[in-house]
Parts: C-alpha cells; sequence; structure tokens
C-alpha cells in the first residue's frame, strides 16, 4: 500500500507473505502529492513527487503475487471516533507496452496499451479509454477496478492525493 497521511508522510506497506506483520517505509511528505506505484513482475516500486513532477523512489520491494490483482483506493481515520474525508484526483492504472520496457517508470512518452484506465470520480468508478480488446469501444470485455498484465507487461498506477482531511463526528 503506498499512501500519505496529514502527520506521518509519504510511506509504502507491504507484507512480505500472507498473515506476516506489515512492514512500512516512511518519509516527511505532505499533500498535495502524487504517488506511482509500478509492478513489473513481482517486483513493486514506490515513488511519490510534487507538483513540480520530482519523482522520487521511496522504496521497492520483491512480493511472490499473483499475476492478476485487484486495486483500489481507501481513506481511513484509524480512529473508530473520527470520521475521515480524502480527496482523490487523477488516478489512472495503465499497462505499458514492452516497448517501454527498460524506461524509468517515471519517463514520459511511451505508449499505452489499450488497456489505459482512467478514475471518473462523479461515478466512484473506473472507465477505459480508447478501444478495448475485441477492437470496439462498448463495455462488454472491460475489468472496471481490475487491471490484468499480460505477460512482459509494466504495470504503473498514478494519481494525486490532493488533500486528507480528520472530522469529529
Amino acid at each position: 500500500m503506498l499512501n500519505i497521511t496529514p502527520r506521518m508522510g509519504a510511506s509504502f506497506q507491504y507484507r512480505p507473505e500472507s498473515g506476516a506483520n506489515t512492514i512500512f517505509k516512511a518519509i516527511p511528505a505532505e499533500a498535495p502529492q502524487w504517488l506511482r506505484l509500478v509492478r513489473e513482475g513481482n517486483r513493486f516500486s514506490a515513488y511519490f513527487a510534487d507538483n513540480r513532477g520530482n519523482w522520487k523512489l521511496l522504496d521497492q520491494v520483491d512480493l511472490r503475487m499473483p499475476r492478476q490483482l485487484w486495486i483500489g483506493m481507501a481513506v481511513t481515520s484509524h480512529d473508530n471516533r473520527v470520521r475521515t474525508q480524502g480527496v482523490f484526483e487523477h488516478l489512472s492504472v495503465r499497462s505499458l507496452s514492452s516497448q517501454t520496457q527498460g524506461l524509468p517508470p517515471i519517463a514520459r512518452g511511451g505508449q499505452d496499451d489499450q488497456n489505459n484506465r482512467d478514475w471518473d470520480k462523479s461515478k466512484g468508478r473506473g472507465k477505459a479509454k480508447g478501444r478495448d480488446k475485441d477492437g470496439d469501444d462498448d463495455d462488454d470485455d472491460r475489468n472496471q477496478g481490475r487491471a490484468k498484465p499480460r505477460a512482459g507487461i509494466k504495470m504503473t498506477t498514478t494519481m494525486m492525493i490532493n488533500s486528507v482531511k480528520a472530522a469529529e463526528c
């Protein structure tokens, strides 16, 4: 999990194996921040950046994971008595073509494959852009909220965390 909090800054958390304790690395950072999680095979790399696009590697880890996995966003106050509000903007999930292999995950350009997805915050769900797998623009073969990288594909998730607010109930 890659996140940012008002008090703890940006952090990358993971479990080295199912049921194990969570390991995390945190660094000072304040919202708004861009967060990027890149998966290349079983290697996960966590990046963060300010609005000027100064990307920095927070951490990277090799985790044995299935090829297909669910992704999502979450907001928590870590206190059942406190209500929390989060604002997520500019969420995109994409599988990058093999032509981008070897480029830094934060490089501009390259060719995105046809699984480019953007988050539509007004509808609260993901939507695909461009043509889908059977070459048309309908939703018959899209996996809303789930991304399935093909063999040899680098998967990148980037989003802007604009603010995280906690308020008393």
